[in-house]
């Protein structure tokens, strides 16, 4: 990703006003710089044009690279905090985002009314319990329309030292404040390609690590 658009995309979170609080600029410098995410999903939804629906969206980073890269198609964005859901919609706000809309939403819930694609970006971890993960998956996966792709990015369950690293972090990240709960499991890749393969669904699996001591993993799925 280059710099000019690292800080272009960035700057949609530096304080409108006069503020020595600049903790989600920095964060999406940060993110953008060092974490193959991004480039992984935007290479992935490539071509597609079917509506986003964006799971644990965030502070909005994926719709705001996706209207930097041009890409057009609306974007929904859910995430049970709603701090982030805030500085989401401030951020669209400053760099003028057209159809783009967020919302607050616990997605052990319900998910909203939507046919296209589904991002799933680092959030089974953070589920309270394997039936919850498997729900939300069921959940989103009867969004994923034929024309569309569900796109998930996760920690996967191994015994090594980058998985075992993945899993401290993640916890941390509740004392640190970024999330409201730590990581409880992580799914095996195995058993997380049958049950979307079971789902009626061809899957393609990538380690998503590119020099970083994380255990993530991409799966991009498309309806048989």
């Amino acid at each position: 990703m280059k710099a000019d658009q690292i800080e272009r995309v960035s700057r949609a979170y530096f304080p409108q006003r006069f503020s020595f609080d600049r903790y989600y600029y920095h964060y999406a410098r940060i993110k953008l710089k060092t974490d193959p995410l991004y480039p992984g999903v935007l290479t992935a939804l490539q071509g597609y044009s079917a509506p986003l629906l964006d799971i644990g969206c965030g502070i909005g980073l994926l719709a705001q690279l996706l209207r930097d890269t041009g890409v057009t198609t609306p974007y929904a964005g859910v995430d049970f905090d709603a701090r982030k859901i805030r500085m989401a919609t401030r951020g669209a706000e400053t760099n003028r985002l057209n159809d783009v809309h967020f919302e607050r939403r616990d997605v052990t819930q319900g998910l909203p009314a939507h046919s296209g694609s589904v991002t799933l970006l680092d959030v089974l971890q953070f589920l309270p319990n394997d039936e919850a993960r498997w729900q939300l998956l069921r959940d989103a996966m009867q969004r994923v329309s034929a024309d569309g792709m569900f796109v998930i990015r996760t920690g996967i369950e191994e015994r090594n030292a980058s998985s075992a690293f993945t899993g401290w972090v993640d916890n941390m990240s509740k004392h640190w404040g970024w999330m409201r709960t730590g990581a409880s499991r992580y799914p095996r890749l195995d058993v997380l390609q049958a049950f979307l393969a079971e789902g009626g669904f061809n899957v393609e699996t990538t380690p998503l690590k590119s020099g970083t001591p994380f255990n993530n993993w991409l799966l991009v799925a498309r309806r048989a």
